[in-house]
């Protein structure tokens, strides 16, 4: 199952008990390497054992994971943006809140964590509120600032004065992240040859 992970760079986090964080969540969950992972596990019991009891029940944990792993990446794509949404996207974000929750009970009774409540009681009401998405407000909001601050950077880094780096990044960074205001930026003008 490392290779899998090493294939496509994701780390999984030692301070973090073990889990992916950030980008390499996003990625995870974005390319469906957890359809991999689990296909993983099938390979290993087949090539170890020939009990079907054995080889039964992975099949049986991998549709538990790609189950569990779909209902939760469908809550990420609903929530893990910083568009502005309307009343049937929040509509639909609560859904995929209650499916991804009763799978997880279902197949997980006794592991809610914190995590859990706050994405069953307080995302919904918090989007409600201020008519966003949530991406700036979590772990991968803020790997995805840092990387795209990181690139802004790197295209600023030819300009010579200090407060014109700064000026340069914090307009891409507002344009990138409010890409609504963009139509009112003036265009750059031509010179004459």
């Amino acid at each position: 199952m490392q290779s899998v992970l090493d294939k496509h760079n994701i780390v999984k986090q030692a301070f973090h008990g073990g889990h992916f964080i950030g980008n390499h969540c996003h990625k995870y969950l974005n390319n469906e390497i957890y359809k991999q992972l689990t296909l993983e596990i099938i390979h290993t019991v087949g090539r170890n054992t020939q009990q079907d009891s054995v080889i039964a029940k992975a099949f049986e944990m991998e549709s538990k994971h790609n189950d569990i792993n779909d209902n939760y990446r469908d809550v990420h794509l609903v929530l893990s943006h910083a568009r502005p949404v309307t009343e049937q996207e929040i509509e639909g974000a609560d859904l995929a809140i209650k499916k991804y929750m009763n799978n997880y009970r279902v197949r997980f009774p006794n592991s809610i964590s914190p995590k859990h409540h706050i994405l069953e009681r307080h995302c919904i009401e918090w989007m409600r509120r201020y008519k966003f998405g949530m991406a700036f407000h979590g772990e991968q909001g803020g790997e995805m600032l840092h990387s795209t601050i990181a690139k802004t950077e790197r295209r600023a880094a030819g300009l010579r004065q200090e407060k014109q780096k700064m000026a340069c990044i914090m307009e891409t960074s507002v344009l990138q992240t409010a890409s609504d205001i963009q139509s009112l930026v003036p265009k750059p003008k031509r010179k004459r040859k």
